[in-house]
Order: structure tokens, then C-alpha cells, then sequence
């Protein structure tokens, strides 16, 4: 999933064939270059089909399919830390 903020887009997880990710990548747009992001601590399982939103700096991740489970979950990410 993909969301915008502050001149960039931050896509979470996902799927790459049969797997899934839970990686967090920023795309700065300005520069159109791709920075990975390493959250700080509690990070969410690999899944995909989950939502997200940005609400004041924190990126909100929720639900999801991890591959053999609907996840009913919330994250919260600081934006400008990787701060779970």
C-alpha cells in the first residue's frame, strides 16, 4: 500500500509472487529515488491487502492477508523517526 506525504511516497508490504513483505520503502519524488526505511520496533508481519493512511506524521497500517490468515491489526509508525 501506498500513501503520500511531504513531498514523498511510502509504500509498506505487499506481495512479490508467493510471498509477502513487510518492508517500508520511501520514494522521494523530488528526486525520484527510492530510500528504504528500518522501523524501530514493533513491525508488522509480512502481509498484503492491508490499508494505510497518514495522519499527522504516523503512517497507520491495518488488516491484511499474511498468506494463511485475515490479520486484524493496527501499526503505527512516526514518520519522521521509524518509530513503531
Amino acid at each position: 500500500t501506498g500513501v503520500a506525504h511531504e513531498g514523498s511516497l511510502f509504500v509498506f508490504g505487499g506481495s512479490a509472487g508467493s510471498s509477502r513483505k513487510n518492508d517500508l520503502q520511501r520514494f522521494e519524488l523530488s528526486s525520484r529515488t527510492w530510500h528504504p526505511m528500518e522501523p524501530r520496533g514493533e513491525v508488522p508481519s509480512p502481509r498484503n491487502s492491508h490499508s494505510a493512511v497518514v495522519h499527522q506524521d504516523r503512517l497507520y497500517v491495518f488488516g491484511g492477508w499474511d498468506g494463511s490468515k485475515n490479520c486484524n491489526d493496527l501499526y503505527e509508525c512516526h514518520l519522521s523517526t521509524g518509530a513503531q
